[in-house]
């Protein structure tokens, strides 16, 4: 389980095999150290070939292969990509309207 600082984005590489049902599970808390409830924001997962690259392969949210519970995030869905390296990007949108990428790297499936 991988546990994530809110107060700025996190560089997190994720390895797993192909086929596989759990790729991660993301805690995240605020500065005072406090569990953050993360139920409250929109929370999206997207997929691309490269960092660069504006083509998304997949997008995940909550019910389609993330799921929510408390401060956890997890991501269920990664086994369906096939073998090869991945870039990702984690987005969290508020009711504001604001959007921040709190967590980013690569997917590395074997």
């Amino acid at each position: 389980m991988a546990t994530l600082n809110l107060l700025c984005a996190e560089n997190l590489d994720i390895h797993l095999y192909q086929g596989d049902t759990l790729a991660a599970v993301l805690e995240f808390y605020n500065e005072a150290d406090t569990p953050l409830p993360v139920i409250a924001s929109t929370i999206q997962m997207v997929v691309k070939r490269n960092a660069g690259d504006t083509n998304v392969l997949f997008t995940f949210s909550v019910g389609n292969g993330l799921a929510v519970q408390g401060n956890q995030v997890r991501l269920v869905a990664l086994g369906q990509l096939v073998r090869g390296e991945f870039y990702y990007d984690l987005r969290f949108t508020f009711q504001s309207g604001e959007i921040i990428t709190y967590v980013m790297g690569t997917i590395r499936v074997v």
